[in-house]
């Protein structure tokens, strides 16, 4: 089994849909148009913790999607949907 599908097993649903959202706020930077600097500066990460979260490798809190969804002109509500 590659290690990737092992993590996914291993992974509770909230850990789960956290890694979704992350992905997808990525693909949200990319449409709004901003680096991974510029992202990371507003956000006040580096630019590898931003990269590791959109990448699933690291999760992000409630305020710090908040606060990307902000940037980019998206509802967190509709993130969630």
């Amino acid at each position: 089994m590659k290690e990737r599908e092992r993590m996914n097993e291993l992974q509770t649903p909230d850990l789960k849909y956290s890694v979704h959202v992350c992905t997808l706020l990525g693909k949200l930077r990319v449409l709004a148009g901003y680096s991974i600097k510029e992202a990371a500066d507003f956000a006040g990460l580096t630019d590898k913790e931003l990269t590791d979260m959109e990448s699933g490798h690291s999760a992000a809190d409630d305020d710090l999607i908040d606060s990307l969804c902000q940037l980019y002109g998206v509802d967190t509500r509709k993130l969630a949907a």
